[in-house]
């Protein structure tokens, strides 16, 4: 999996020293780095866990595991069936017979049916189709359900209403929805062929913002049109209005009085003809109904109906009653000038008991169409295995009651089954309110007595995780939502759910977790500057101690102590235990070394030589749920005698490609073991600062504890080893390898990895950054010198004002670094009017709000104006990331509208496009196992690799020249269908096309004419900035930062030894 790194990469100017140091002397450390004696490092270390994996069988219809934990004896699974295991019931039930025919509606591949309307004797429904997912229309006949004609709906789009018109004719709502703006329209159709007969856009008459939808459309008898409306503001509250409008999209109007719509409403027509908007009143089962005047808007009448319990589905056009439901008793009919509702059909009489799913009604003549479906009764369960992984039964997980869910299932110290459910519903003054509650679910699916865990405050609140203290008493991790304001605190709760203590601090940003452990009791939380805290607590008194200093990684997921430990996580490289006492994490599974791909996000421990895994299986392409078992002493033995050969990156336990290829190699070489060391572990942010855990794997280099294999990445710098003359030159090894021919693949690329002459790094793949603009104004040429960019400054803003200077700083300056700085000369080139020239553009055109926050909050038509900045001649270049082609497919056909360049960033040397390596690999010279360190890096450039890295969704361009012609060939004739669509200046939307001649070919020159690689070298961006701050506060003007610059970057450059 590609880690995502959205991150502000600077450090402090303590660390930033200590790296130079570092740069400057092979003996040089970095001061309060962790000593190699704590195991990680890059010697071989004997592998002494090392555990076999076997997929847990599960049986048919199960869906999705939401959670999974082991007491000695069995392995439960909690979760849900699969949407194949549902029975899709449907019938047209009627009245005047009082029989059910049942439908056999298999012939329309629906996944769910969202509405449904009767056209005579047919009836028309509209659906998600289950291979597609897409919406469709289809008639059919009600007699035989044979299907009469069928229409698809565009991508992107939900059909809000369906309903036919006093012409007869069939009239769907459709919403299209997308980044700029949803879209509302008004169709008709033909009920004959389903032929389109008209389209209306209503979105700026109904004027629904991007944070509101339409729920339901009714007719009335005149053919005009009623919706409810919801909107949310900055805040979540929602507002409601009832619009009523012409098919043409002409507002007749709006009546926003509507006291009761807390939690929503809907649309109906009365028998009378009249339009109701229905809604439950104070959260119960009490039912609200306001009665229209549908000439004037105004409410007629209000009446208050007391339902039996919740409905479960609707039938908004119910004839001769005012309104027709069901619920889990039967169906009801309701006439509003009665108080109570009258049953008229009855579930397990009238029809059979399973119909008591029907949520979609449709209702002509004495004949109502039922639809459900039935997951055979509860659809969350719980599967039990033995702990041989051997299925043993269900245990059904009862309801925990009306306006309530179960937050988690899990099970305690005791091996006891606990579920936490919390209940929604309106306190005495109206106010919502929430309780949440503890119990015990028994292996035969019983209920046992429940707590109630209560928390007094007007605000919205949720409780995150509950804990059982060393005490006995409940600890909840609570955060409350008080509208502009949060805050997070633990509520403690006796056993019998009494309030006990608070635990809370004015430093506390967000509370991660209580610890209840052998050691004693801690909570974990992110103080004011974002660092994580850890603190003891007294368990008596539930008091705050002092600060605990633990070496616990960032990121981490916490799961269930395997009882040896105070706390047990798993990240990207295995699990490990963790002693508070000790400060100190024990290796307990390396993922790698147990030759395991795939990436767990859960576990739980079976005894002390099994562990349950729940996470994504790569190479299937889905969740799985694996049982890992420790080896026996003889196959731990022959993986002990396996010669080791080392590698170090940082966040390499994220590439699934590179786990892939590490674990093939280990099981099919019967000599060499690969054995990965990834320094992502030490990455860590402190003070809103971003330490990287190349500092970590700069010190074992510098120290000599050198890898065979090193994988650089944008936080490792090769060119610096390469400059120590660390690096080995791989030349050799493609001039021996028969199958590896150097012509195969892009000169210029592979010349990316050469320093001084000698191959010190070949890349697995990469991708391309650069400028992208109008071709018609900019030509077709990829070079943009200094001099283009400037002339472009003065005929109009150069990039979009959505843009930050961080954004322009990253991409101009310190991704094309190589144009300012030779480091196998050790010169650089800052201290000219071209570069003055980018510090004054980022000065004027950049925003000072960090990049990820530029599009955190948007004003009214503001996302619809990034749209159209081509067309409305707010911007000339845009940045382009070409990791695949559809960066550049949809700036085409999107809003830039016409063919696009592709421009280099500005260069007076070459072609300026950039190559960002998405994995480098080297051999380090001190390596005494370069011949097995080869026969891995290779797997990486072989034509299959190349060829196959890029099965289901491109991510990286290839090296190879034919596996990236390939490339090109299946973008521009693809073998599946796979809809993409792009926004175009006024906010519609279309299709993407696929891949033309002409943009492959300006592609593929563009890889041919890359001539620079991206460089990462943390002391000349940390020099870069701080000048940079000083000429945006008004301290320095460019030229006299550009002249800092220059000085200091020298200096750095002759120290590098």
């Amino acid at each position: 999996m590609k880690k995502n790194r959205i991150i502000q990469r600077t450090v402090s100017a303590f660390l930033a020293a200590a790296m130079l140091a570092t740069l400057a002397s092979c003996d040089a450390k970095l001061p309060g780095s962790r000593n190699n004696t704590d195991g990680f490092t890059n010697q071989p270390r004997q592998i002494m866990n090392y555990y076999t994996s076997e997929m847990l069988a599960v049986p048919d219809g199960f869906g999705y595991a939401q959670n999974i934990f082991c007491n000695d004896e069995n392995i439960f699974i909690y979760g849900s069936k699969s949407n194949d295991s549902a029975e899709i019931l449907s019938g047209i039930y009627d009245f005047g017979a009082k029989e059910l025919k049942e439908l056999n509606l298999s012939d329309l591949n629906a996944d769910y049916i969202s509405s449904a309307a009767y056209i005579g004797k047919d009836l028309a429904v509209s659906y998600w189709e289950s291979e597609t997912n897409n919406q469709k229309i289809t008639i059919f006949d009600t007699a035989s359900s044979k299907v009469k004609c069928s229409a698809d709906i565009n991508q992107n789009s939900y059909i809000s209403s369906l309903l036919v018109n006093a012409e007869g004719e069939l009239v769907a709502v459709i919403e299209e929805w997308g980044p700029a703006a949803q879209k509302y329209f008004v169709k008709k159709y033909d009920p004959a062929t389903l032929e389109e007969k008209s389209s209306n856009d209503i979105t700026k008459a109904i004027e629904v913002g991007d944070n509101g939808y339409l729920t339901g459309v009714e007719f009335d008898k005149a053919g005009d049109m009623y919706s409810l409306i919801t909107e949310y503001d900055k805040e979540g509250e929602p507002a409601y209005k009832l619009v009523k409008f012409k098919e043409d999209g002409t507002i007749v109007y709006t009546n926003e009085d509507f006291a009761d719509l807390k939690d929503g409403g809907m649309v109906i027509k009365r028998a009378n003809g009249n339009i109701c908007v229905l809604s439950s009143v104070d959260g119960g089962v009490t039912l609200g109904i306001d009665e229209i005047d549908n000439l004037t808007g105004d409410i007629k009448e209000r009446y208050n109906v007391k339902l039996s319990e919740d409905i479960s589905g609707a039938c908004l056009n119910s004839g001769e009653a005012d309104f027709i439901y069901s619920d889990s008793e039967g169906v009801w009919k309701l006439d509003f000038d009665k108080e109570k509702p009258e049953k008229i059909i009855s579930y397990g009489t009238e029809v059979p008991e399973s119909y008591s799913c029907v949520q979609q009604m449709a209702y002509s003549d004495g004949k109502l169409f039922l639809y459900g479906q039935d997951w055979g009764g509860e659809s969350s369960l719980i599967y039990k295995f033995d702990k041989e992984g051997t299925f043993v039964g269900e245990i059904p997980v009862e309801s925990p009651g009306k306006n309530s869910y179960i937050r988690s299932i899990s099970a305690d110290k005791d091996g006891k089954i606990v579920a936490i459910s919390e209940e929604y519903g309106y306190s005495e003054d109206g106010n919502d309110e929430t309780t949440c509650y503890i119990y015990e679910i028994k292996e035969d699916g019983s209920i046992g007595d429940k707590t109630a865990l209560k928390i007094d405050t007007d605000d919205n609140y949720y409780m995150e995780r509950v804990e059982k203290t060393n005490s006995g008493d409940y600890a909840a991790v609570v955060f409350t939502d008080g509208g502009e304001e949060q805050s997070s605190f633990v509520q403690i709760f006796s056993a019998s759910g009494e309030k006990k203590a608070v635990i809370t601090d004015e430093d506390i940003e967000n509370i991660d977790s209580y610890y209840s452990t052998p050691s004693g009791d801690y909570i974990s939380y992110r103080d004011k500057s974002g660092k994580t805290i850890y603190r003891k607590v007294d368990n008596t008194t539930y008091e705050l101690g002092d600060t605990v200093e633990l070496n616990i990684p960032e990121g981490i997921n916490r799961i269930n102590s395997d009882g040896n430990y105070d706390m047990c996580y798993s990240d990207s490289s295995g699990i490990y235990g963790y002693s508070f006492a000790e400060n100190k994490s024990t290796e307990i599974v390396n993922w790698i070394d147990s030759d395991i791909v795939f990436s767990v996000w859960n576990a739980s421990f079976l005894g002390s030589d099994k562990i349950v895994c729940q996470g994504y299986d790569y190479s299937s392409g889905e969740e799985q749920i694996y049982v890992l078992k420790r080896a026996d002493d003889e196959t731990l033995k022959k993986i002990q005698n396996k010669k080791l050969v080392t590698i170090a990156g940082v966040g390499v336990g994220y590439n699934s490609a590179f786990k892939e290829k590490v674990v093939d190699f280990n099981k099919n070489s019967n000599e060499y073991r690969l054995q990965v060391n990834d320094y992502d572990k030490f990455s860590k942010y402190e003070d809103d600062t971003y330490n990287s855990g190349a500092f970590q794997l700069n010190n074992d280099m510098a120290a000599g504890n050198v890898p065979d294999i090193l994988i650089g990445s944008d936080e490792v710098n090769m060119t610096s080893f390469a400059a120590k003359n660390i690096l080995t030159d791989l030349t050799p090894y493609f001039d021996k390898d028969e199958d590896i021919n150097r012509e195969d693949y892009f000169e210029n690329i592979l010349n990316l990895g050469t320093y001084k002459g000698k191959l010190c790094q070949v890349f697995a793949g990469y991708s391309l950054r650069g400028l992208a603009g109008p071709e018609s104004k900019l030509g077709k040429e990829t070079t943009l010198t200094h001099e283009d960019l400037m002339t472009l400054k003065k005929n109009g803003s150069v990039f979009y004002e959505k843009i930050s200077r961080e954004t322009i700083i990253d991409s101009l300056i310190k991704s094309n670094l190589a144009e300012y700085v030779d480091f196998e000369n050790k010169k650089c080139d800052f201290d000219n009017e071209r570069f003055t020239g980018i510090i004054d553009l980022v000065s004027e055109e950049g925003s000072d709000t960090p990049k990820d926050e530029m599009y955190a909050e948007y004003k009214e038509g503001e996302e619809l104006e990034q749209y159209a900045r081509f067309r409305d001649k707010k911007c000339q270049l845009e940045f382009l990331d070409l990791y695949n082609f559809s960066p550049l497919l949809e700036l085409q056909q999107g809003a830039l509208g016409e063919t696009a360049t592709i421009k280099g960033y500005p260069s007076e040397s070459g072609s300026g496009i950039i190559v960002s390596p998405n994995m480098a690999l080297a051999i380090c010279e001190k390596s005494k196992n370069k011949d097995a360190a080869w026969e891995f890096i290779r797997e990486f450039l072989t034509e299959e690799y190349q060829d196959e890295m890029n099965d289901n969704y491109i991510t990286n361009l290839p090296v190879r020249k034919d596996s990236f012609d390939d490339l090109l060939v299946k973008a521009k004739n693809p073998e599946e269908y796979h809809y993409y669509s792009v926004t175009k200046p006024d906010g519609s939307y279309a299709e993407m096309k696929p891949l033309d001649d002409t943009t492959a070919d300006k592609i593929r020159k563009a890889v041919e004419s890359a001539d620079r690689c991206k460089l990462s070298d943390e002391r000349i961006e940390k020099i870069i900035d701080e000048a940079l701050d000083q000429v945006f506060n008004g301290e320095k003007t460019s030229a006299e930062a550009a002249s800092e610059i220059q000085s200091k970057v020298s200096t750095y450059l002759n120290e590098i030894k």
